[in-house]
């Protein structure tokens, strides 16, 4: 890594290792919510700046693919979400949107960066705004309960309760007939499986 530590694959494949490993932090255990003493507050405490401090790694990590890289339409849908995640939903919104009106974004990436826009959208109490990305999504996939589920509270959120439970319906009438993934099912595997194959594509370049 430290040979090609400026190419935005890797980088890409590192960045999306350390997410990974952030959705792998456990939260609070229900002894340390409710008994609370300083060894356990404590405890919850460093837990939490150690999520934290991987969300911010994984940040920078993006950060610097799309300074390599700056048409790395999945870094960017990354970014957005890492940025949720650290509680900024506004600069999230900016990157997503920015990943889904890309030109080079193929269909799973648009799909992810609508979804995740929706959430960004919520967490702004912007319910109108997470309803048209969360159709935006659901129209690129029309077979993810994912994209339904959340539509349908967004709806909800907004006052829409009948074409909230609409959708809600016709999600569960159909979740037993789809025969592929749902993007997001696979995007917490990230790129990071891709990191050793790279390095071997990059060593053989170098000895050329």
């Amino acid at each position: 890594m430290r040979l090609y530590e400026d190419d935005p694959l890797l980088l890409l494949a590192r960045g999306s290792l350390i997410e990974s490993q952030t959705a792998l932090d456990l939260p609070p255990a229900l002894a340390d919510v409710f008994v609370r003493s300083p060894s356990r507050e404590a405890g919850v405490l460093s837990r939490q700046a150690e999520h934290q401090a991987r969300l911010r790694d994984a940040e920078a990590t993006y950060r610097r693919a799309l300074r390599a890289l700056p048409d790395l339409v999945e870094a960017r849908v990354r970014l957005g979400r890492v940025l949720h995640q650290r509680g900024e939903p506004s600069p999230a919104a900016v990157e997503l949107a920015a990943a889904a009106a890309h030109p080079q974004a193929d269909p799973p990436m648009r799909y992810l960066a609508w979804l995740f826009l929706g959430a960004a959208r919520e967490a702004e109490k912007r319910p109108r705004e997470a309803v048209e990305a969360y159709r935006a999504a659901a129209a690129l996939d029309t077979d993810s309960t994912v994209a339904a589920v959340a539509l349908s509270h967004a709806l909800h959120d907004a006052g829409d309760r009948d074409a909230a439970q609409d959708v809600l319906r016709a999600a569960l009438s159909g979740a037993r007939r789809r025969r592929d993934w749902d993007a997001w099912w696979n995007y917490r595997w990230g790129r990071s499986h891709e990191a050793e194959a790279r390095l071997e594509a990059l060593r053989e370049r170098a000895m050329r």
